[in-house]
């Protein structure tokens, strides 16, 4: 490796002052016998680190392009992206990331690739409860790099999922038992942030396969096959509620057909969606099993990695559209609304009516909140209706700090006002309906006041009073549900797109042309939509906020929207 840095080492270029440091370094770490093994490899992995550094810094010729694509997916030491790469020459492509906004590939870098539907890219070893930002990169034999947009995820924090095991089977058999065991658990906890069920699993001799109740009480049977790291995940989804809670299957506000069709939560089909590569996706299930990536029988268990993963991905994301993991417990908390934290933000409530005028959640000096009715010009000039939101990693749960007043919205004894700012109480979970004004689509939220039970208090607009009331999940829930809406948006709805920009790049947008109809989905950023047929004529034009998603009926044809190429059959 020094002989290459020094092949590698030219004056007068960028970094070579670094880099002559890093074989000096190097030099005397080779001469020193007291070091370990392990400094030996650190020294090794930092003098690399500095040769490639220098080569990117004096790279030639073109940069490849690389197309983020805006879906990703994270667990707790782990994320998830994909990307398309195109050029000449490229040795190199994978995904970068760092706790700092702009990621290089000089930063940490996986090129971890999985196959399913098209190149899935695996970040690892990231640090629980923890904003990173990630982004693709390709890599020519030149060093010229490329890089696509950056997204911008939080890691949850580790699971905490513990298990025992009788060893009443043979010895061979308990080998993988225990294994199979050990893998499962170590998956989830490294995916997933369920923290407090606990497996204890036993040897059934008479048990044809495998089974599991709510809450984790496991039995593995003597069939070989069954033995294996996907039986022991599908069973841990029995453990975690799927078909054991009736929130599974019994619930019309969670299933298509109450007790089987589909899942009707939006975090999990963002999962499905994601693993599938398709938009029209969605978690199917009967009132026992789901499917796709239930491992629903030895048949289904091809030992990949990707497959694991993404049975767990989806067990986090039933629990984040409140499939209870553990008994008594509320949705997942999760970073569901991408903010930053020197934005402003606005609260009105879905169930007025949205015209020039909208009520908007207004913060009092004695207190106390309240809806004031607001044209879109003055809302800009009143601090008393701006919110600043912030998010703790730690608990996955958000702040909201009102401008004028520096105290946040709180929950206290079922009354709702303000309290110190940053108290971290508030766990958001996105709609299924959005709200249309105009040409203004606007995703809506429940605001729920964590307390540690399933039945929390959530945000209430009673007849334009504030108030709290138990949580409601049902589409019908409209005094529950919120908009949130950035300043840049309240100034496009006065008409000023200065801020959000009425342009074809879209970089957040996804397009999937169907039957009768085109599904659009927005991730991370707002965007604009234009849609146009084959003799240029303007066939809709509209806004939809960050994540959402939207599907609108328009006749047969090939469209153009935002520069793509649409067929609607």
């Amino acid at each position: 490796t020094i002989k290459t840095a020094k092949d590698s080492y030219q004056e007068n270029k960028n970094g070579s002052e670094e880099l002559a440091s890093a074989i000096s370094a190097a030099e005397s770490d080779k001469e020193d016998e007291q070091l370990s093994d392990e400094e030996i490899r650190q020294s090794i992995k930092q003098l690399e680190n500095a040769i490639f550094t220098f080569k990117v810094s004096n790279a030639t010729g073109d940069s490849p392009t690389v197309t983020t694509d805006p879906r990703c997916l994270r667990g707790a030491t782990m994320a998830f992206g994909r990307a398309t790469f195109s050029g000449k020459d490229i040795i190199e492509k994978g995904f970068c990331w760092s706790t700092q906004s702009e990621p290089t590939a000089t930063d940490q870098r996986s090129t971890l690739c999985y196959n399913n539907n098209g190149d899935i890219y695996v970040m690892e070893g990231l640090t629980p409860s923890t904003i990173y930002y990630i982004r693709p990169y390709a890599i020519t034999s030149n060093y010229a790099v490329g890089y696509g947009k950056i997204l911008k995820i939080c890691t949850l924090p580790m699971g905490n999922v513990t298990w025992t095991y009788n060893n009443g089977g043979s010895d061979e058999e308990n080998d993988r038992i225990n294994y199979a065991i050990a893998d499962a658990v170590d998956i989830w906890n490294h995916i997933t942030s369920i923290n407090g069920l606990h497996l204890s699993v036993s040897y059934g001799a008479s048990t044809p396969t495998a089974d599991c109740s709510y809450g984790g009480s496991m039995r593995v049977g003597p069939n070989a096959s069954y033995q294996r790291t996907g039986t022991i995940q599908h069973e841990m989804c029995h453990a975690a509620g799927v078909g054991t809670t009736d929130t599974w299957y019994n619930s019309s506000t969670y299933r298509q057909e109450t007790s089987k069709g589909f899942w009707l939560g939006e975090r999990t089909d963002q999962v499905v969606q994601f693993f599938e590569n398709d938009g029209s996706a969605h978690l199917k299930g009967d009132d026992t099993h789901f499917w796709p990536y239930g491992i629903n029988g030895a048949h289904e268990d091809d030992g990949t990695r990707i497959l694991y993963y993404a049975n767990a991905l989806i067990i986090q994301a039933l629990g984040e559209d409140n499939l209870p993991p553990i008994y008594g417990a509320f949705a997942s908390p999760a970073y569901t609304f991408t903010q930053e934290d020197k934005d402003l933000y606005y609260l009105l409530p879905v169930n007025e009516t949205i015209g020039n005028k909208a009520y908007m959640l207004k913060a009092n000096n004695n207190g106390g909140l309240t809806l004031e009715s607001y044209d879109w010009h003055s809302a800009l000039s009143d601090n008393a209706i701006a919110w600043r939101i912030h998010f703790n990693p730690k608990t996955q749960l958000y702040d909201f700090e009102n401008v004028a007043t520096k105290q946040s919205i709180t929950c206290t004894n079922s009354q709702v006002g303000q309290s110190t700012s940053n108290n971290y109480k508030i766990q958001l979970l996105g709609s299924r309906q959005n709200t249309v004004n105009t040409y203004f689509n606007l995703k809506t939220y429940w605001m729920t006041f964590a307390d540690g039970s399933n039945k929390p208090k959530a945000l209430t607009n009673n007849n334009r009073n504030i108030s709290s009331s138990t949580f409601d999940h049902r589409n019908s829930s409209t005094q529950q549900r919120w908009m949130i809406v950035t300043r840049d948006e309240i100034k496009a709805l006065a008409g000023d797109y200065t801020q959000v920009q009425e342009t074809t790049e879209s970089p957040s947008l996804l397009l999937y042309g169907e039957e009768d109809q085109i599904t659009f989905r927005t991730i991370q950023e707002g965007a604009w939509i234009t849609l146009y047929n084959l003799f240029g004529q303007m066939i809709d034009h509209f806004y939809m906020q960050a994540d959402l998603q939207l599907t609108k009926k328009y006749a047969k044809g090939i469209y153009i929207v935002n520069g793509q190429k649409i067929i609607v059959k």
